[in-house]
Formats: structure tokens, sequence, C-alpha cells
């Protein structure tokens, strides 16, 4: 089966996968888990290699076992409402368990 992808220009004349627009779109979770890495990283609780490759294994198993939280705007990003603060501090959560249990695998299984 032949696939193919259609490249759209823009008005800043570079190409996109889509037809429309996803620059405005905004990952919390994946702020979260690399605020939650760099916390680790600061804090030196648990020593960890600190190497690219070790940090973005540690992000990935993190990102992927936490829950995504996409916003689309600064108004949602910066003054979230009390129940989206309240999403995002469970979240905060969990990425700061994810990321600790993602150090201690990838201590255990470094790819180098």
């Amino acid at each position: 089966m032949l696939v193919s992808t259609i490249y759209v220009m823009d008005d800043n004349g570079t190409g996109s996968r889509y037809g429309f627009s996803t620059e405005s779109l905004v990952n919390l979770t994946e702020e979260m888990v690399f605020d939650a890495i760099q916390e680790a990283i600061d804090t030196r609780e648990e020593p960890f290699c600190q190497c690219d490759v070790c940090v973005q294994d540690i992000a990935a198993l993190a990102l992927n076992s936490t829950p995504a939280k996409y916003t689309r705007s600064d108004v949602d990003r910066y003054f979230p409402t009390p129940s989206e603060l309240k999403e995002q501090a469970r979240i905060r959560n969990i990425a700061r368990e994810q990321v600790a249990l993602a150090i201690r695998i990838i201590q255990k299984y470094c790819h180098h």
C-alpha cells in the first residue's frame, strides 16, 4: 500500500504535514515531565546518568505513562480555571511519580 503525505505551504513558506496549523497546541504534560526531570537533576536525591540518551529515555517512558493534557490558547495555559488547576496538579503528581519510576528503570537497563 502506497501512502503519501501532502505538505501544504503556509504563509511563512514552510511546509506543514497537515492542511492546518498545529503550532498553537501546547502539550502541558510534556512540560510537566520535563520540569520533573529537571527537578530530579537539580535536587540530586537519586543520582542517575544525565546524558542525552538516558534523559530522553526517561522522558519517553514517563510521557508514555502520564495522561496527555493539551491546550491551545495562552489564556488557558497561563490562567487556568480552578478545575483545570486541580487537573494539572493531579497530572503533575503523576508526572513526578512516573519520572522517578523511569529513572529507576533506565538506571537498571541503561542503553550504554
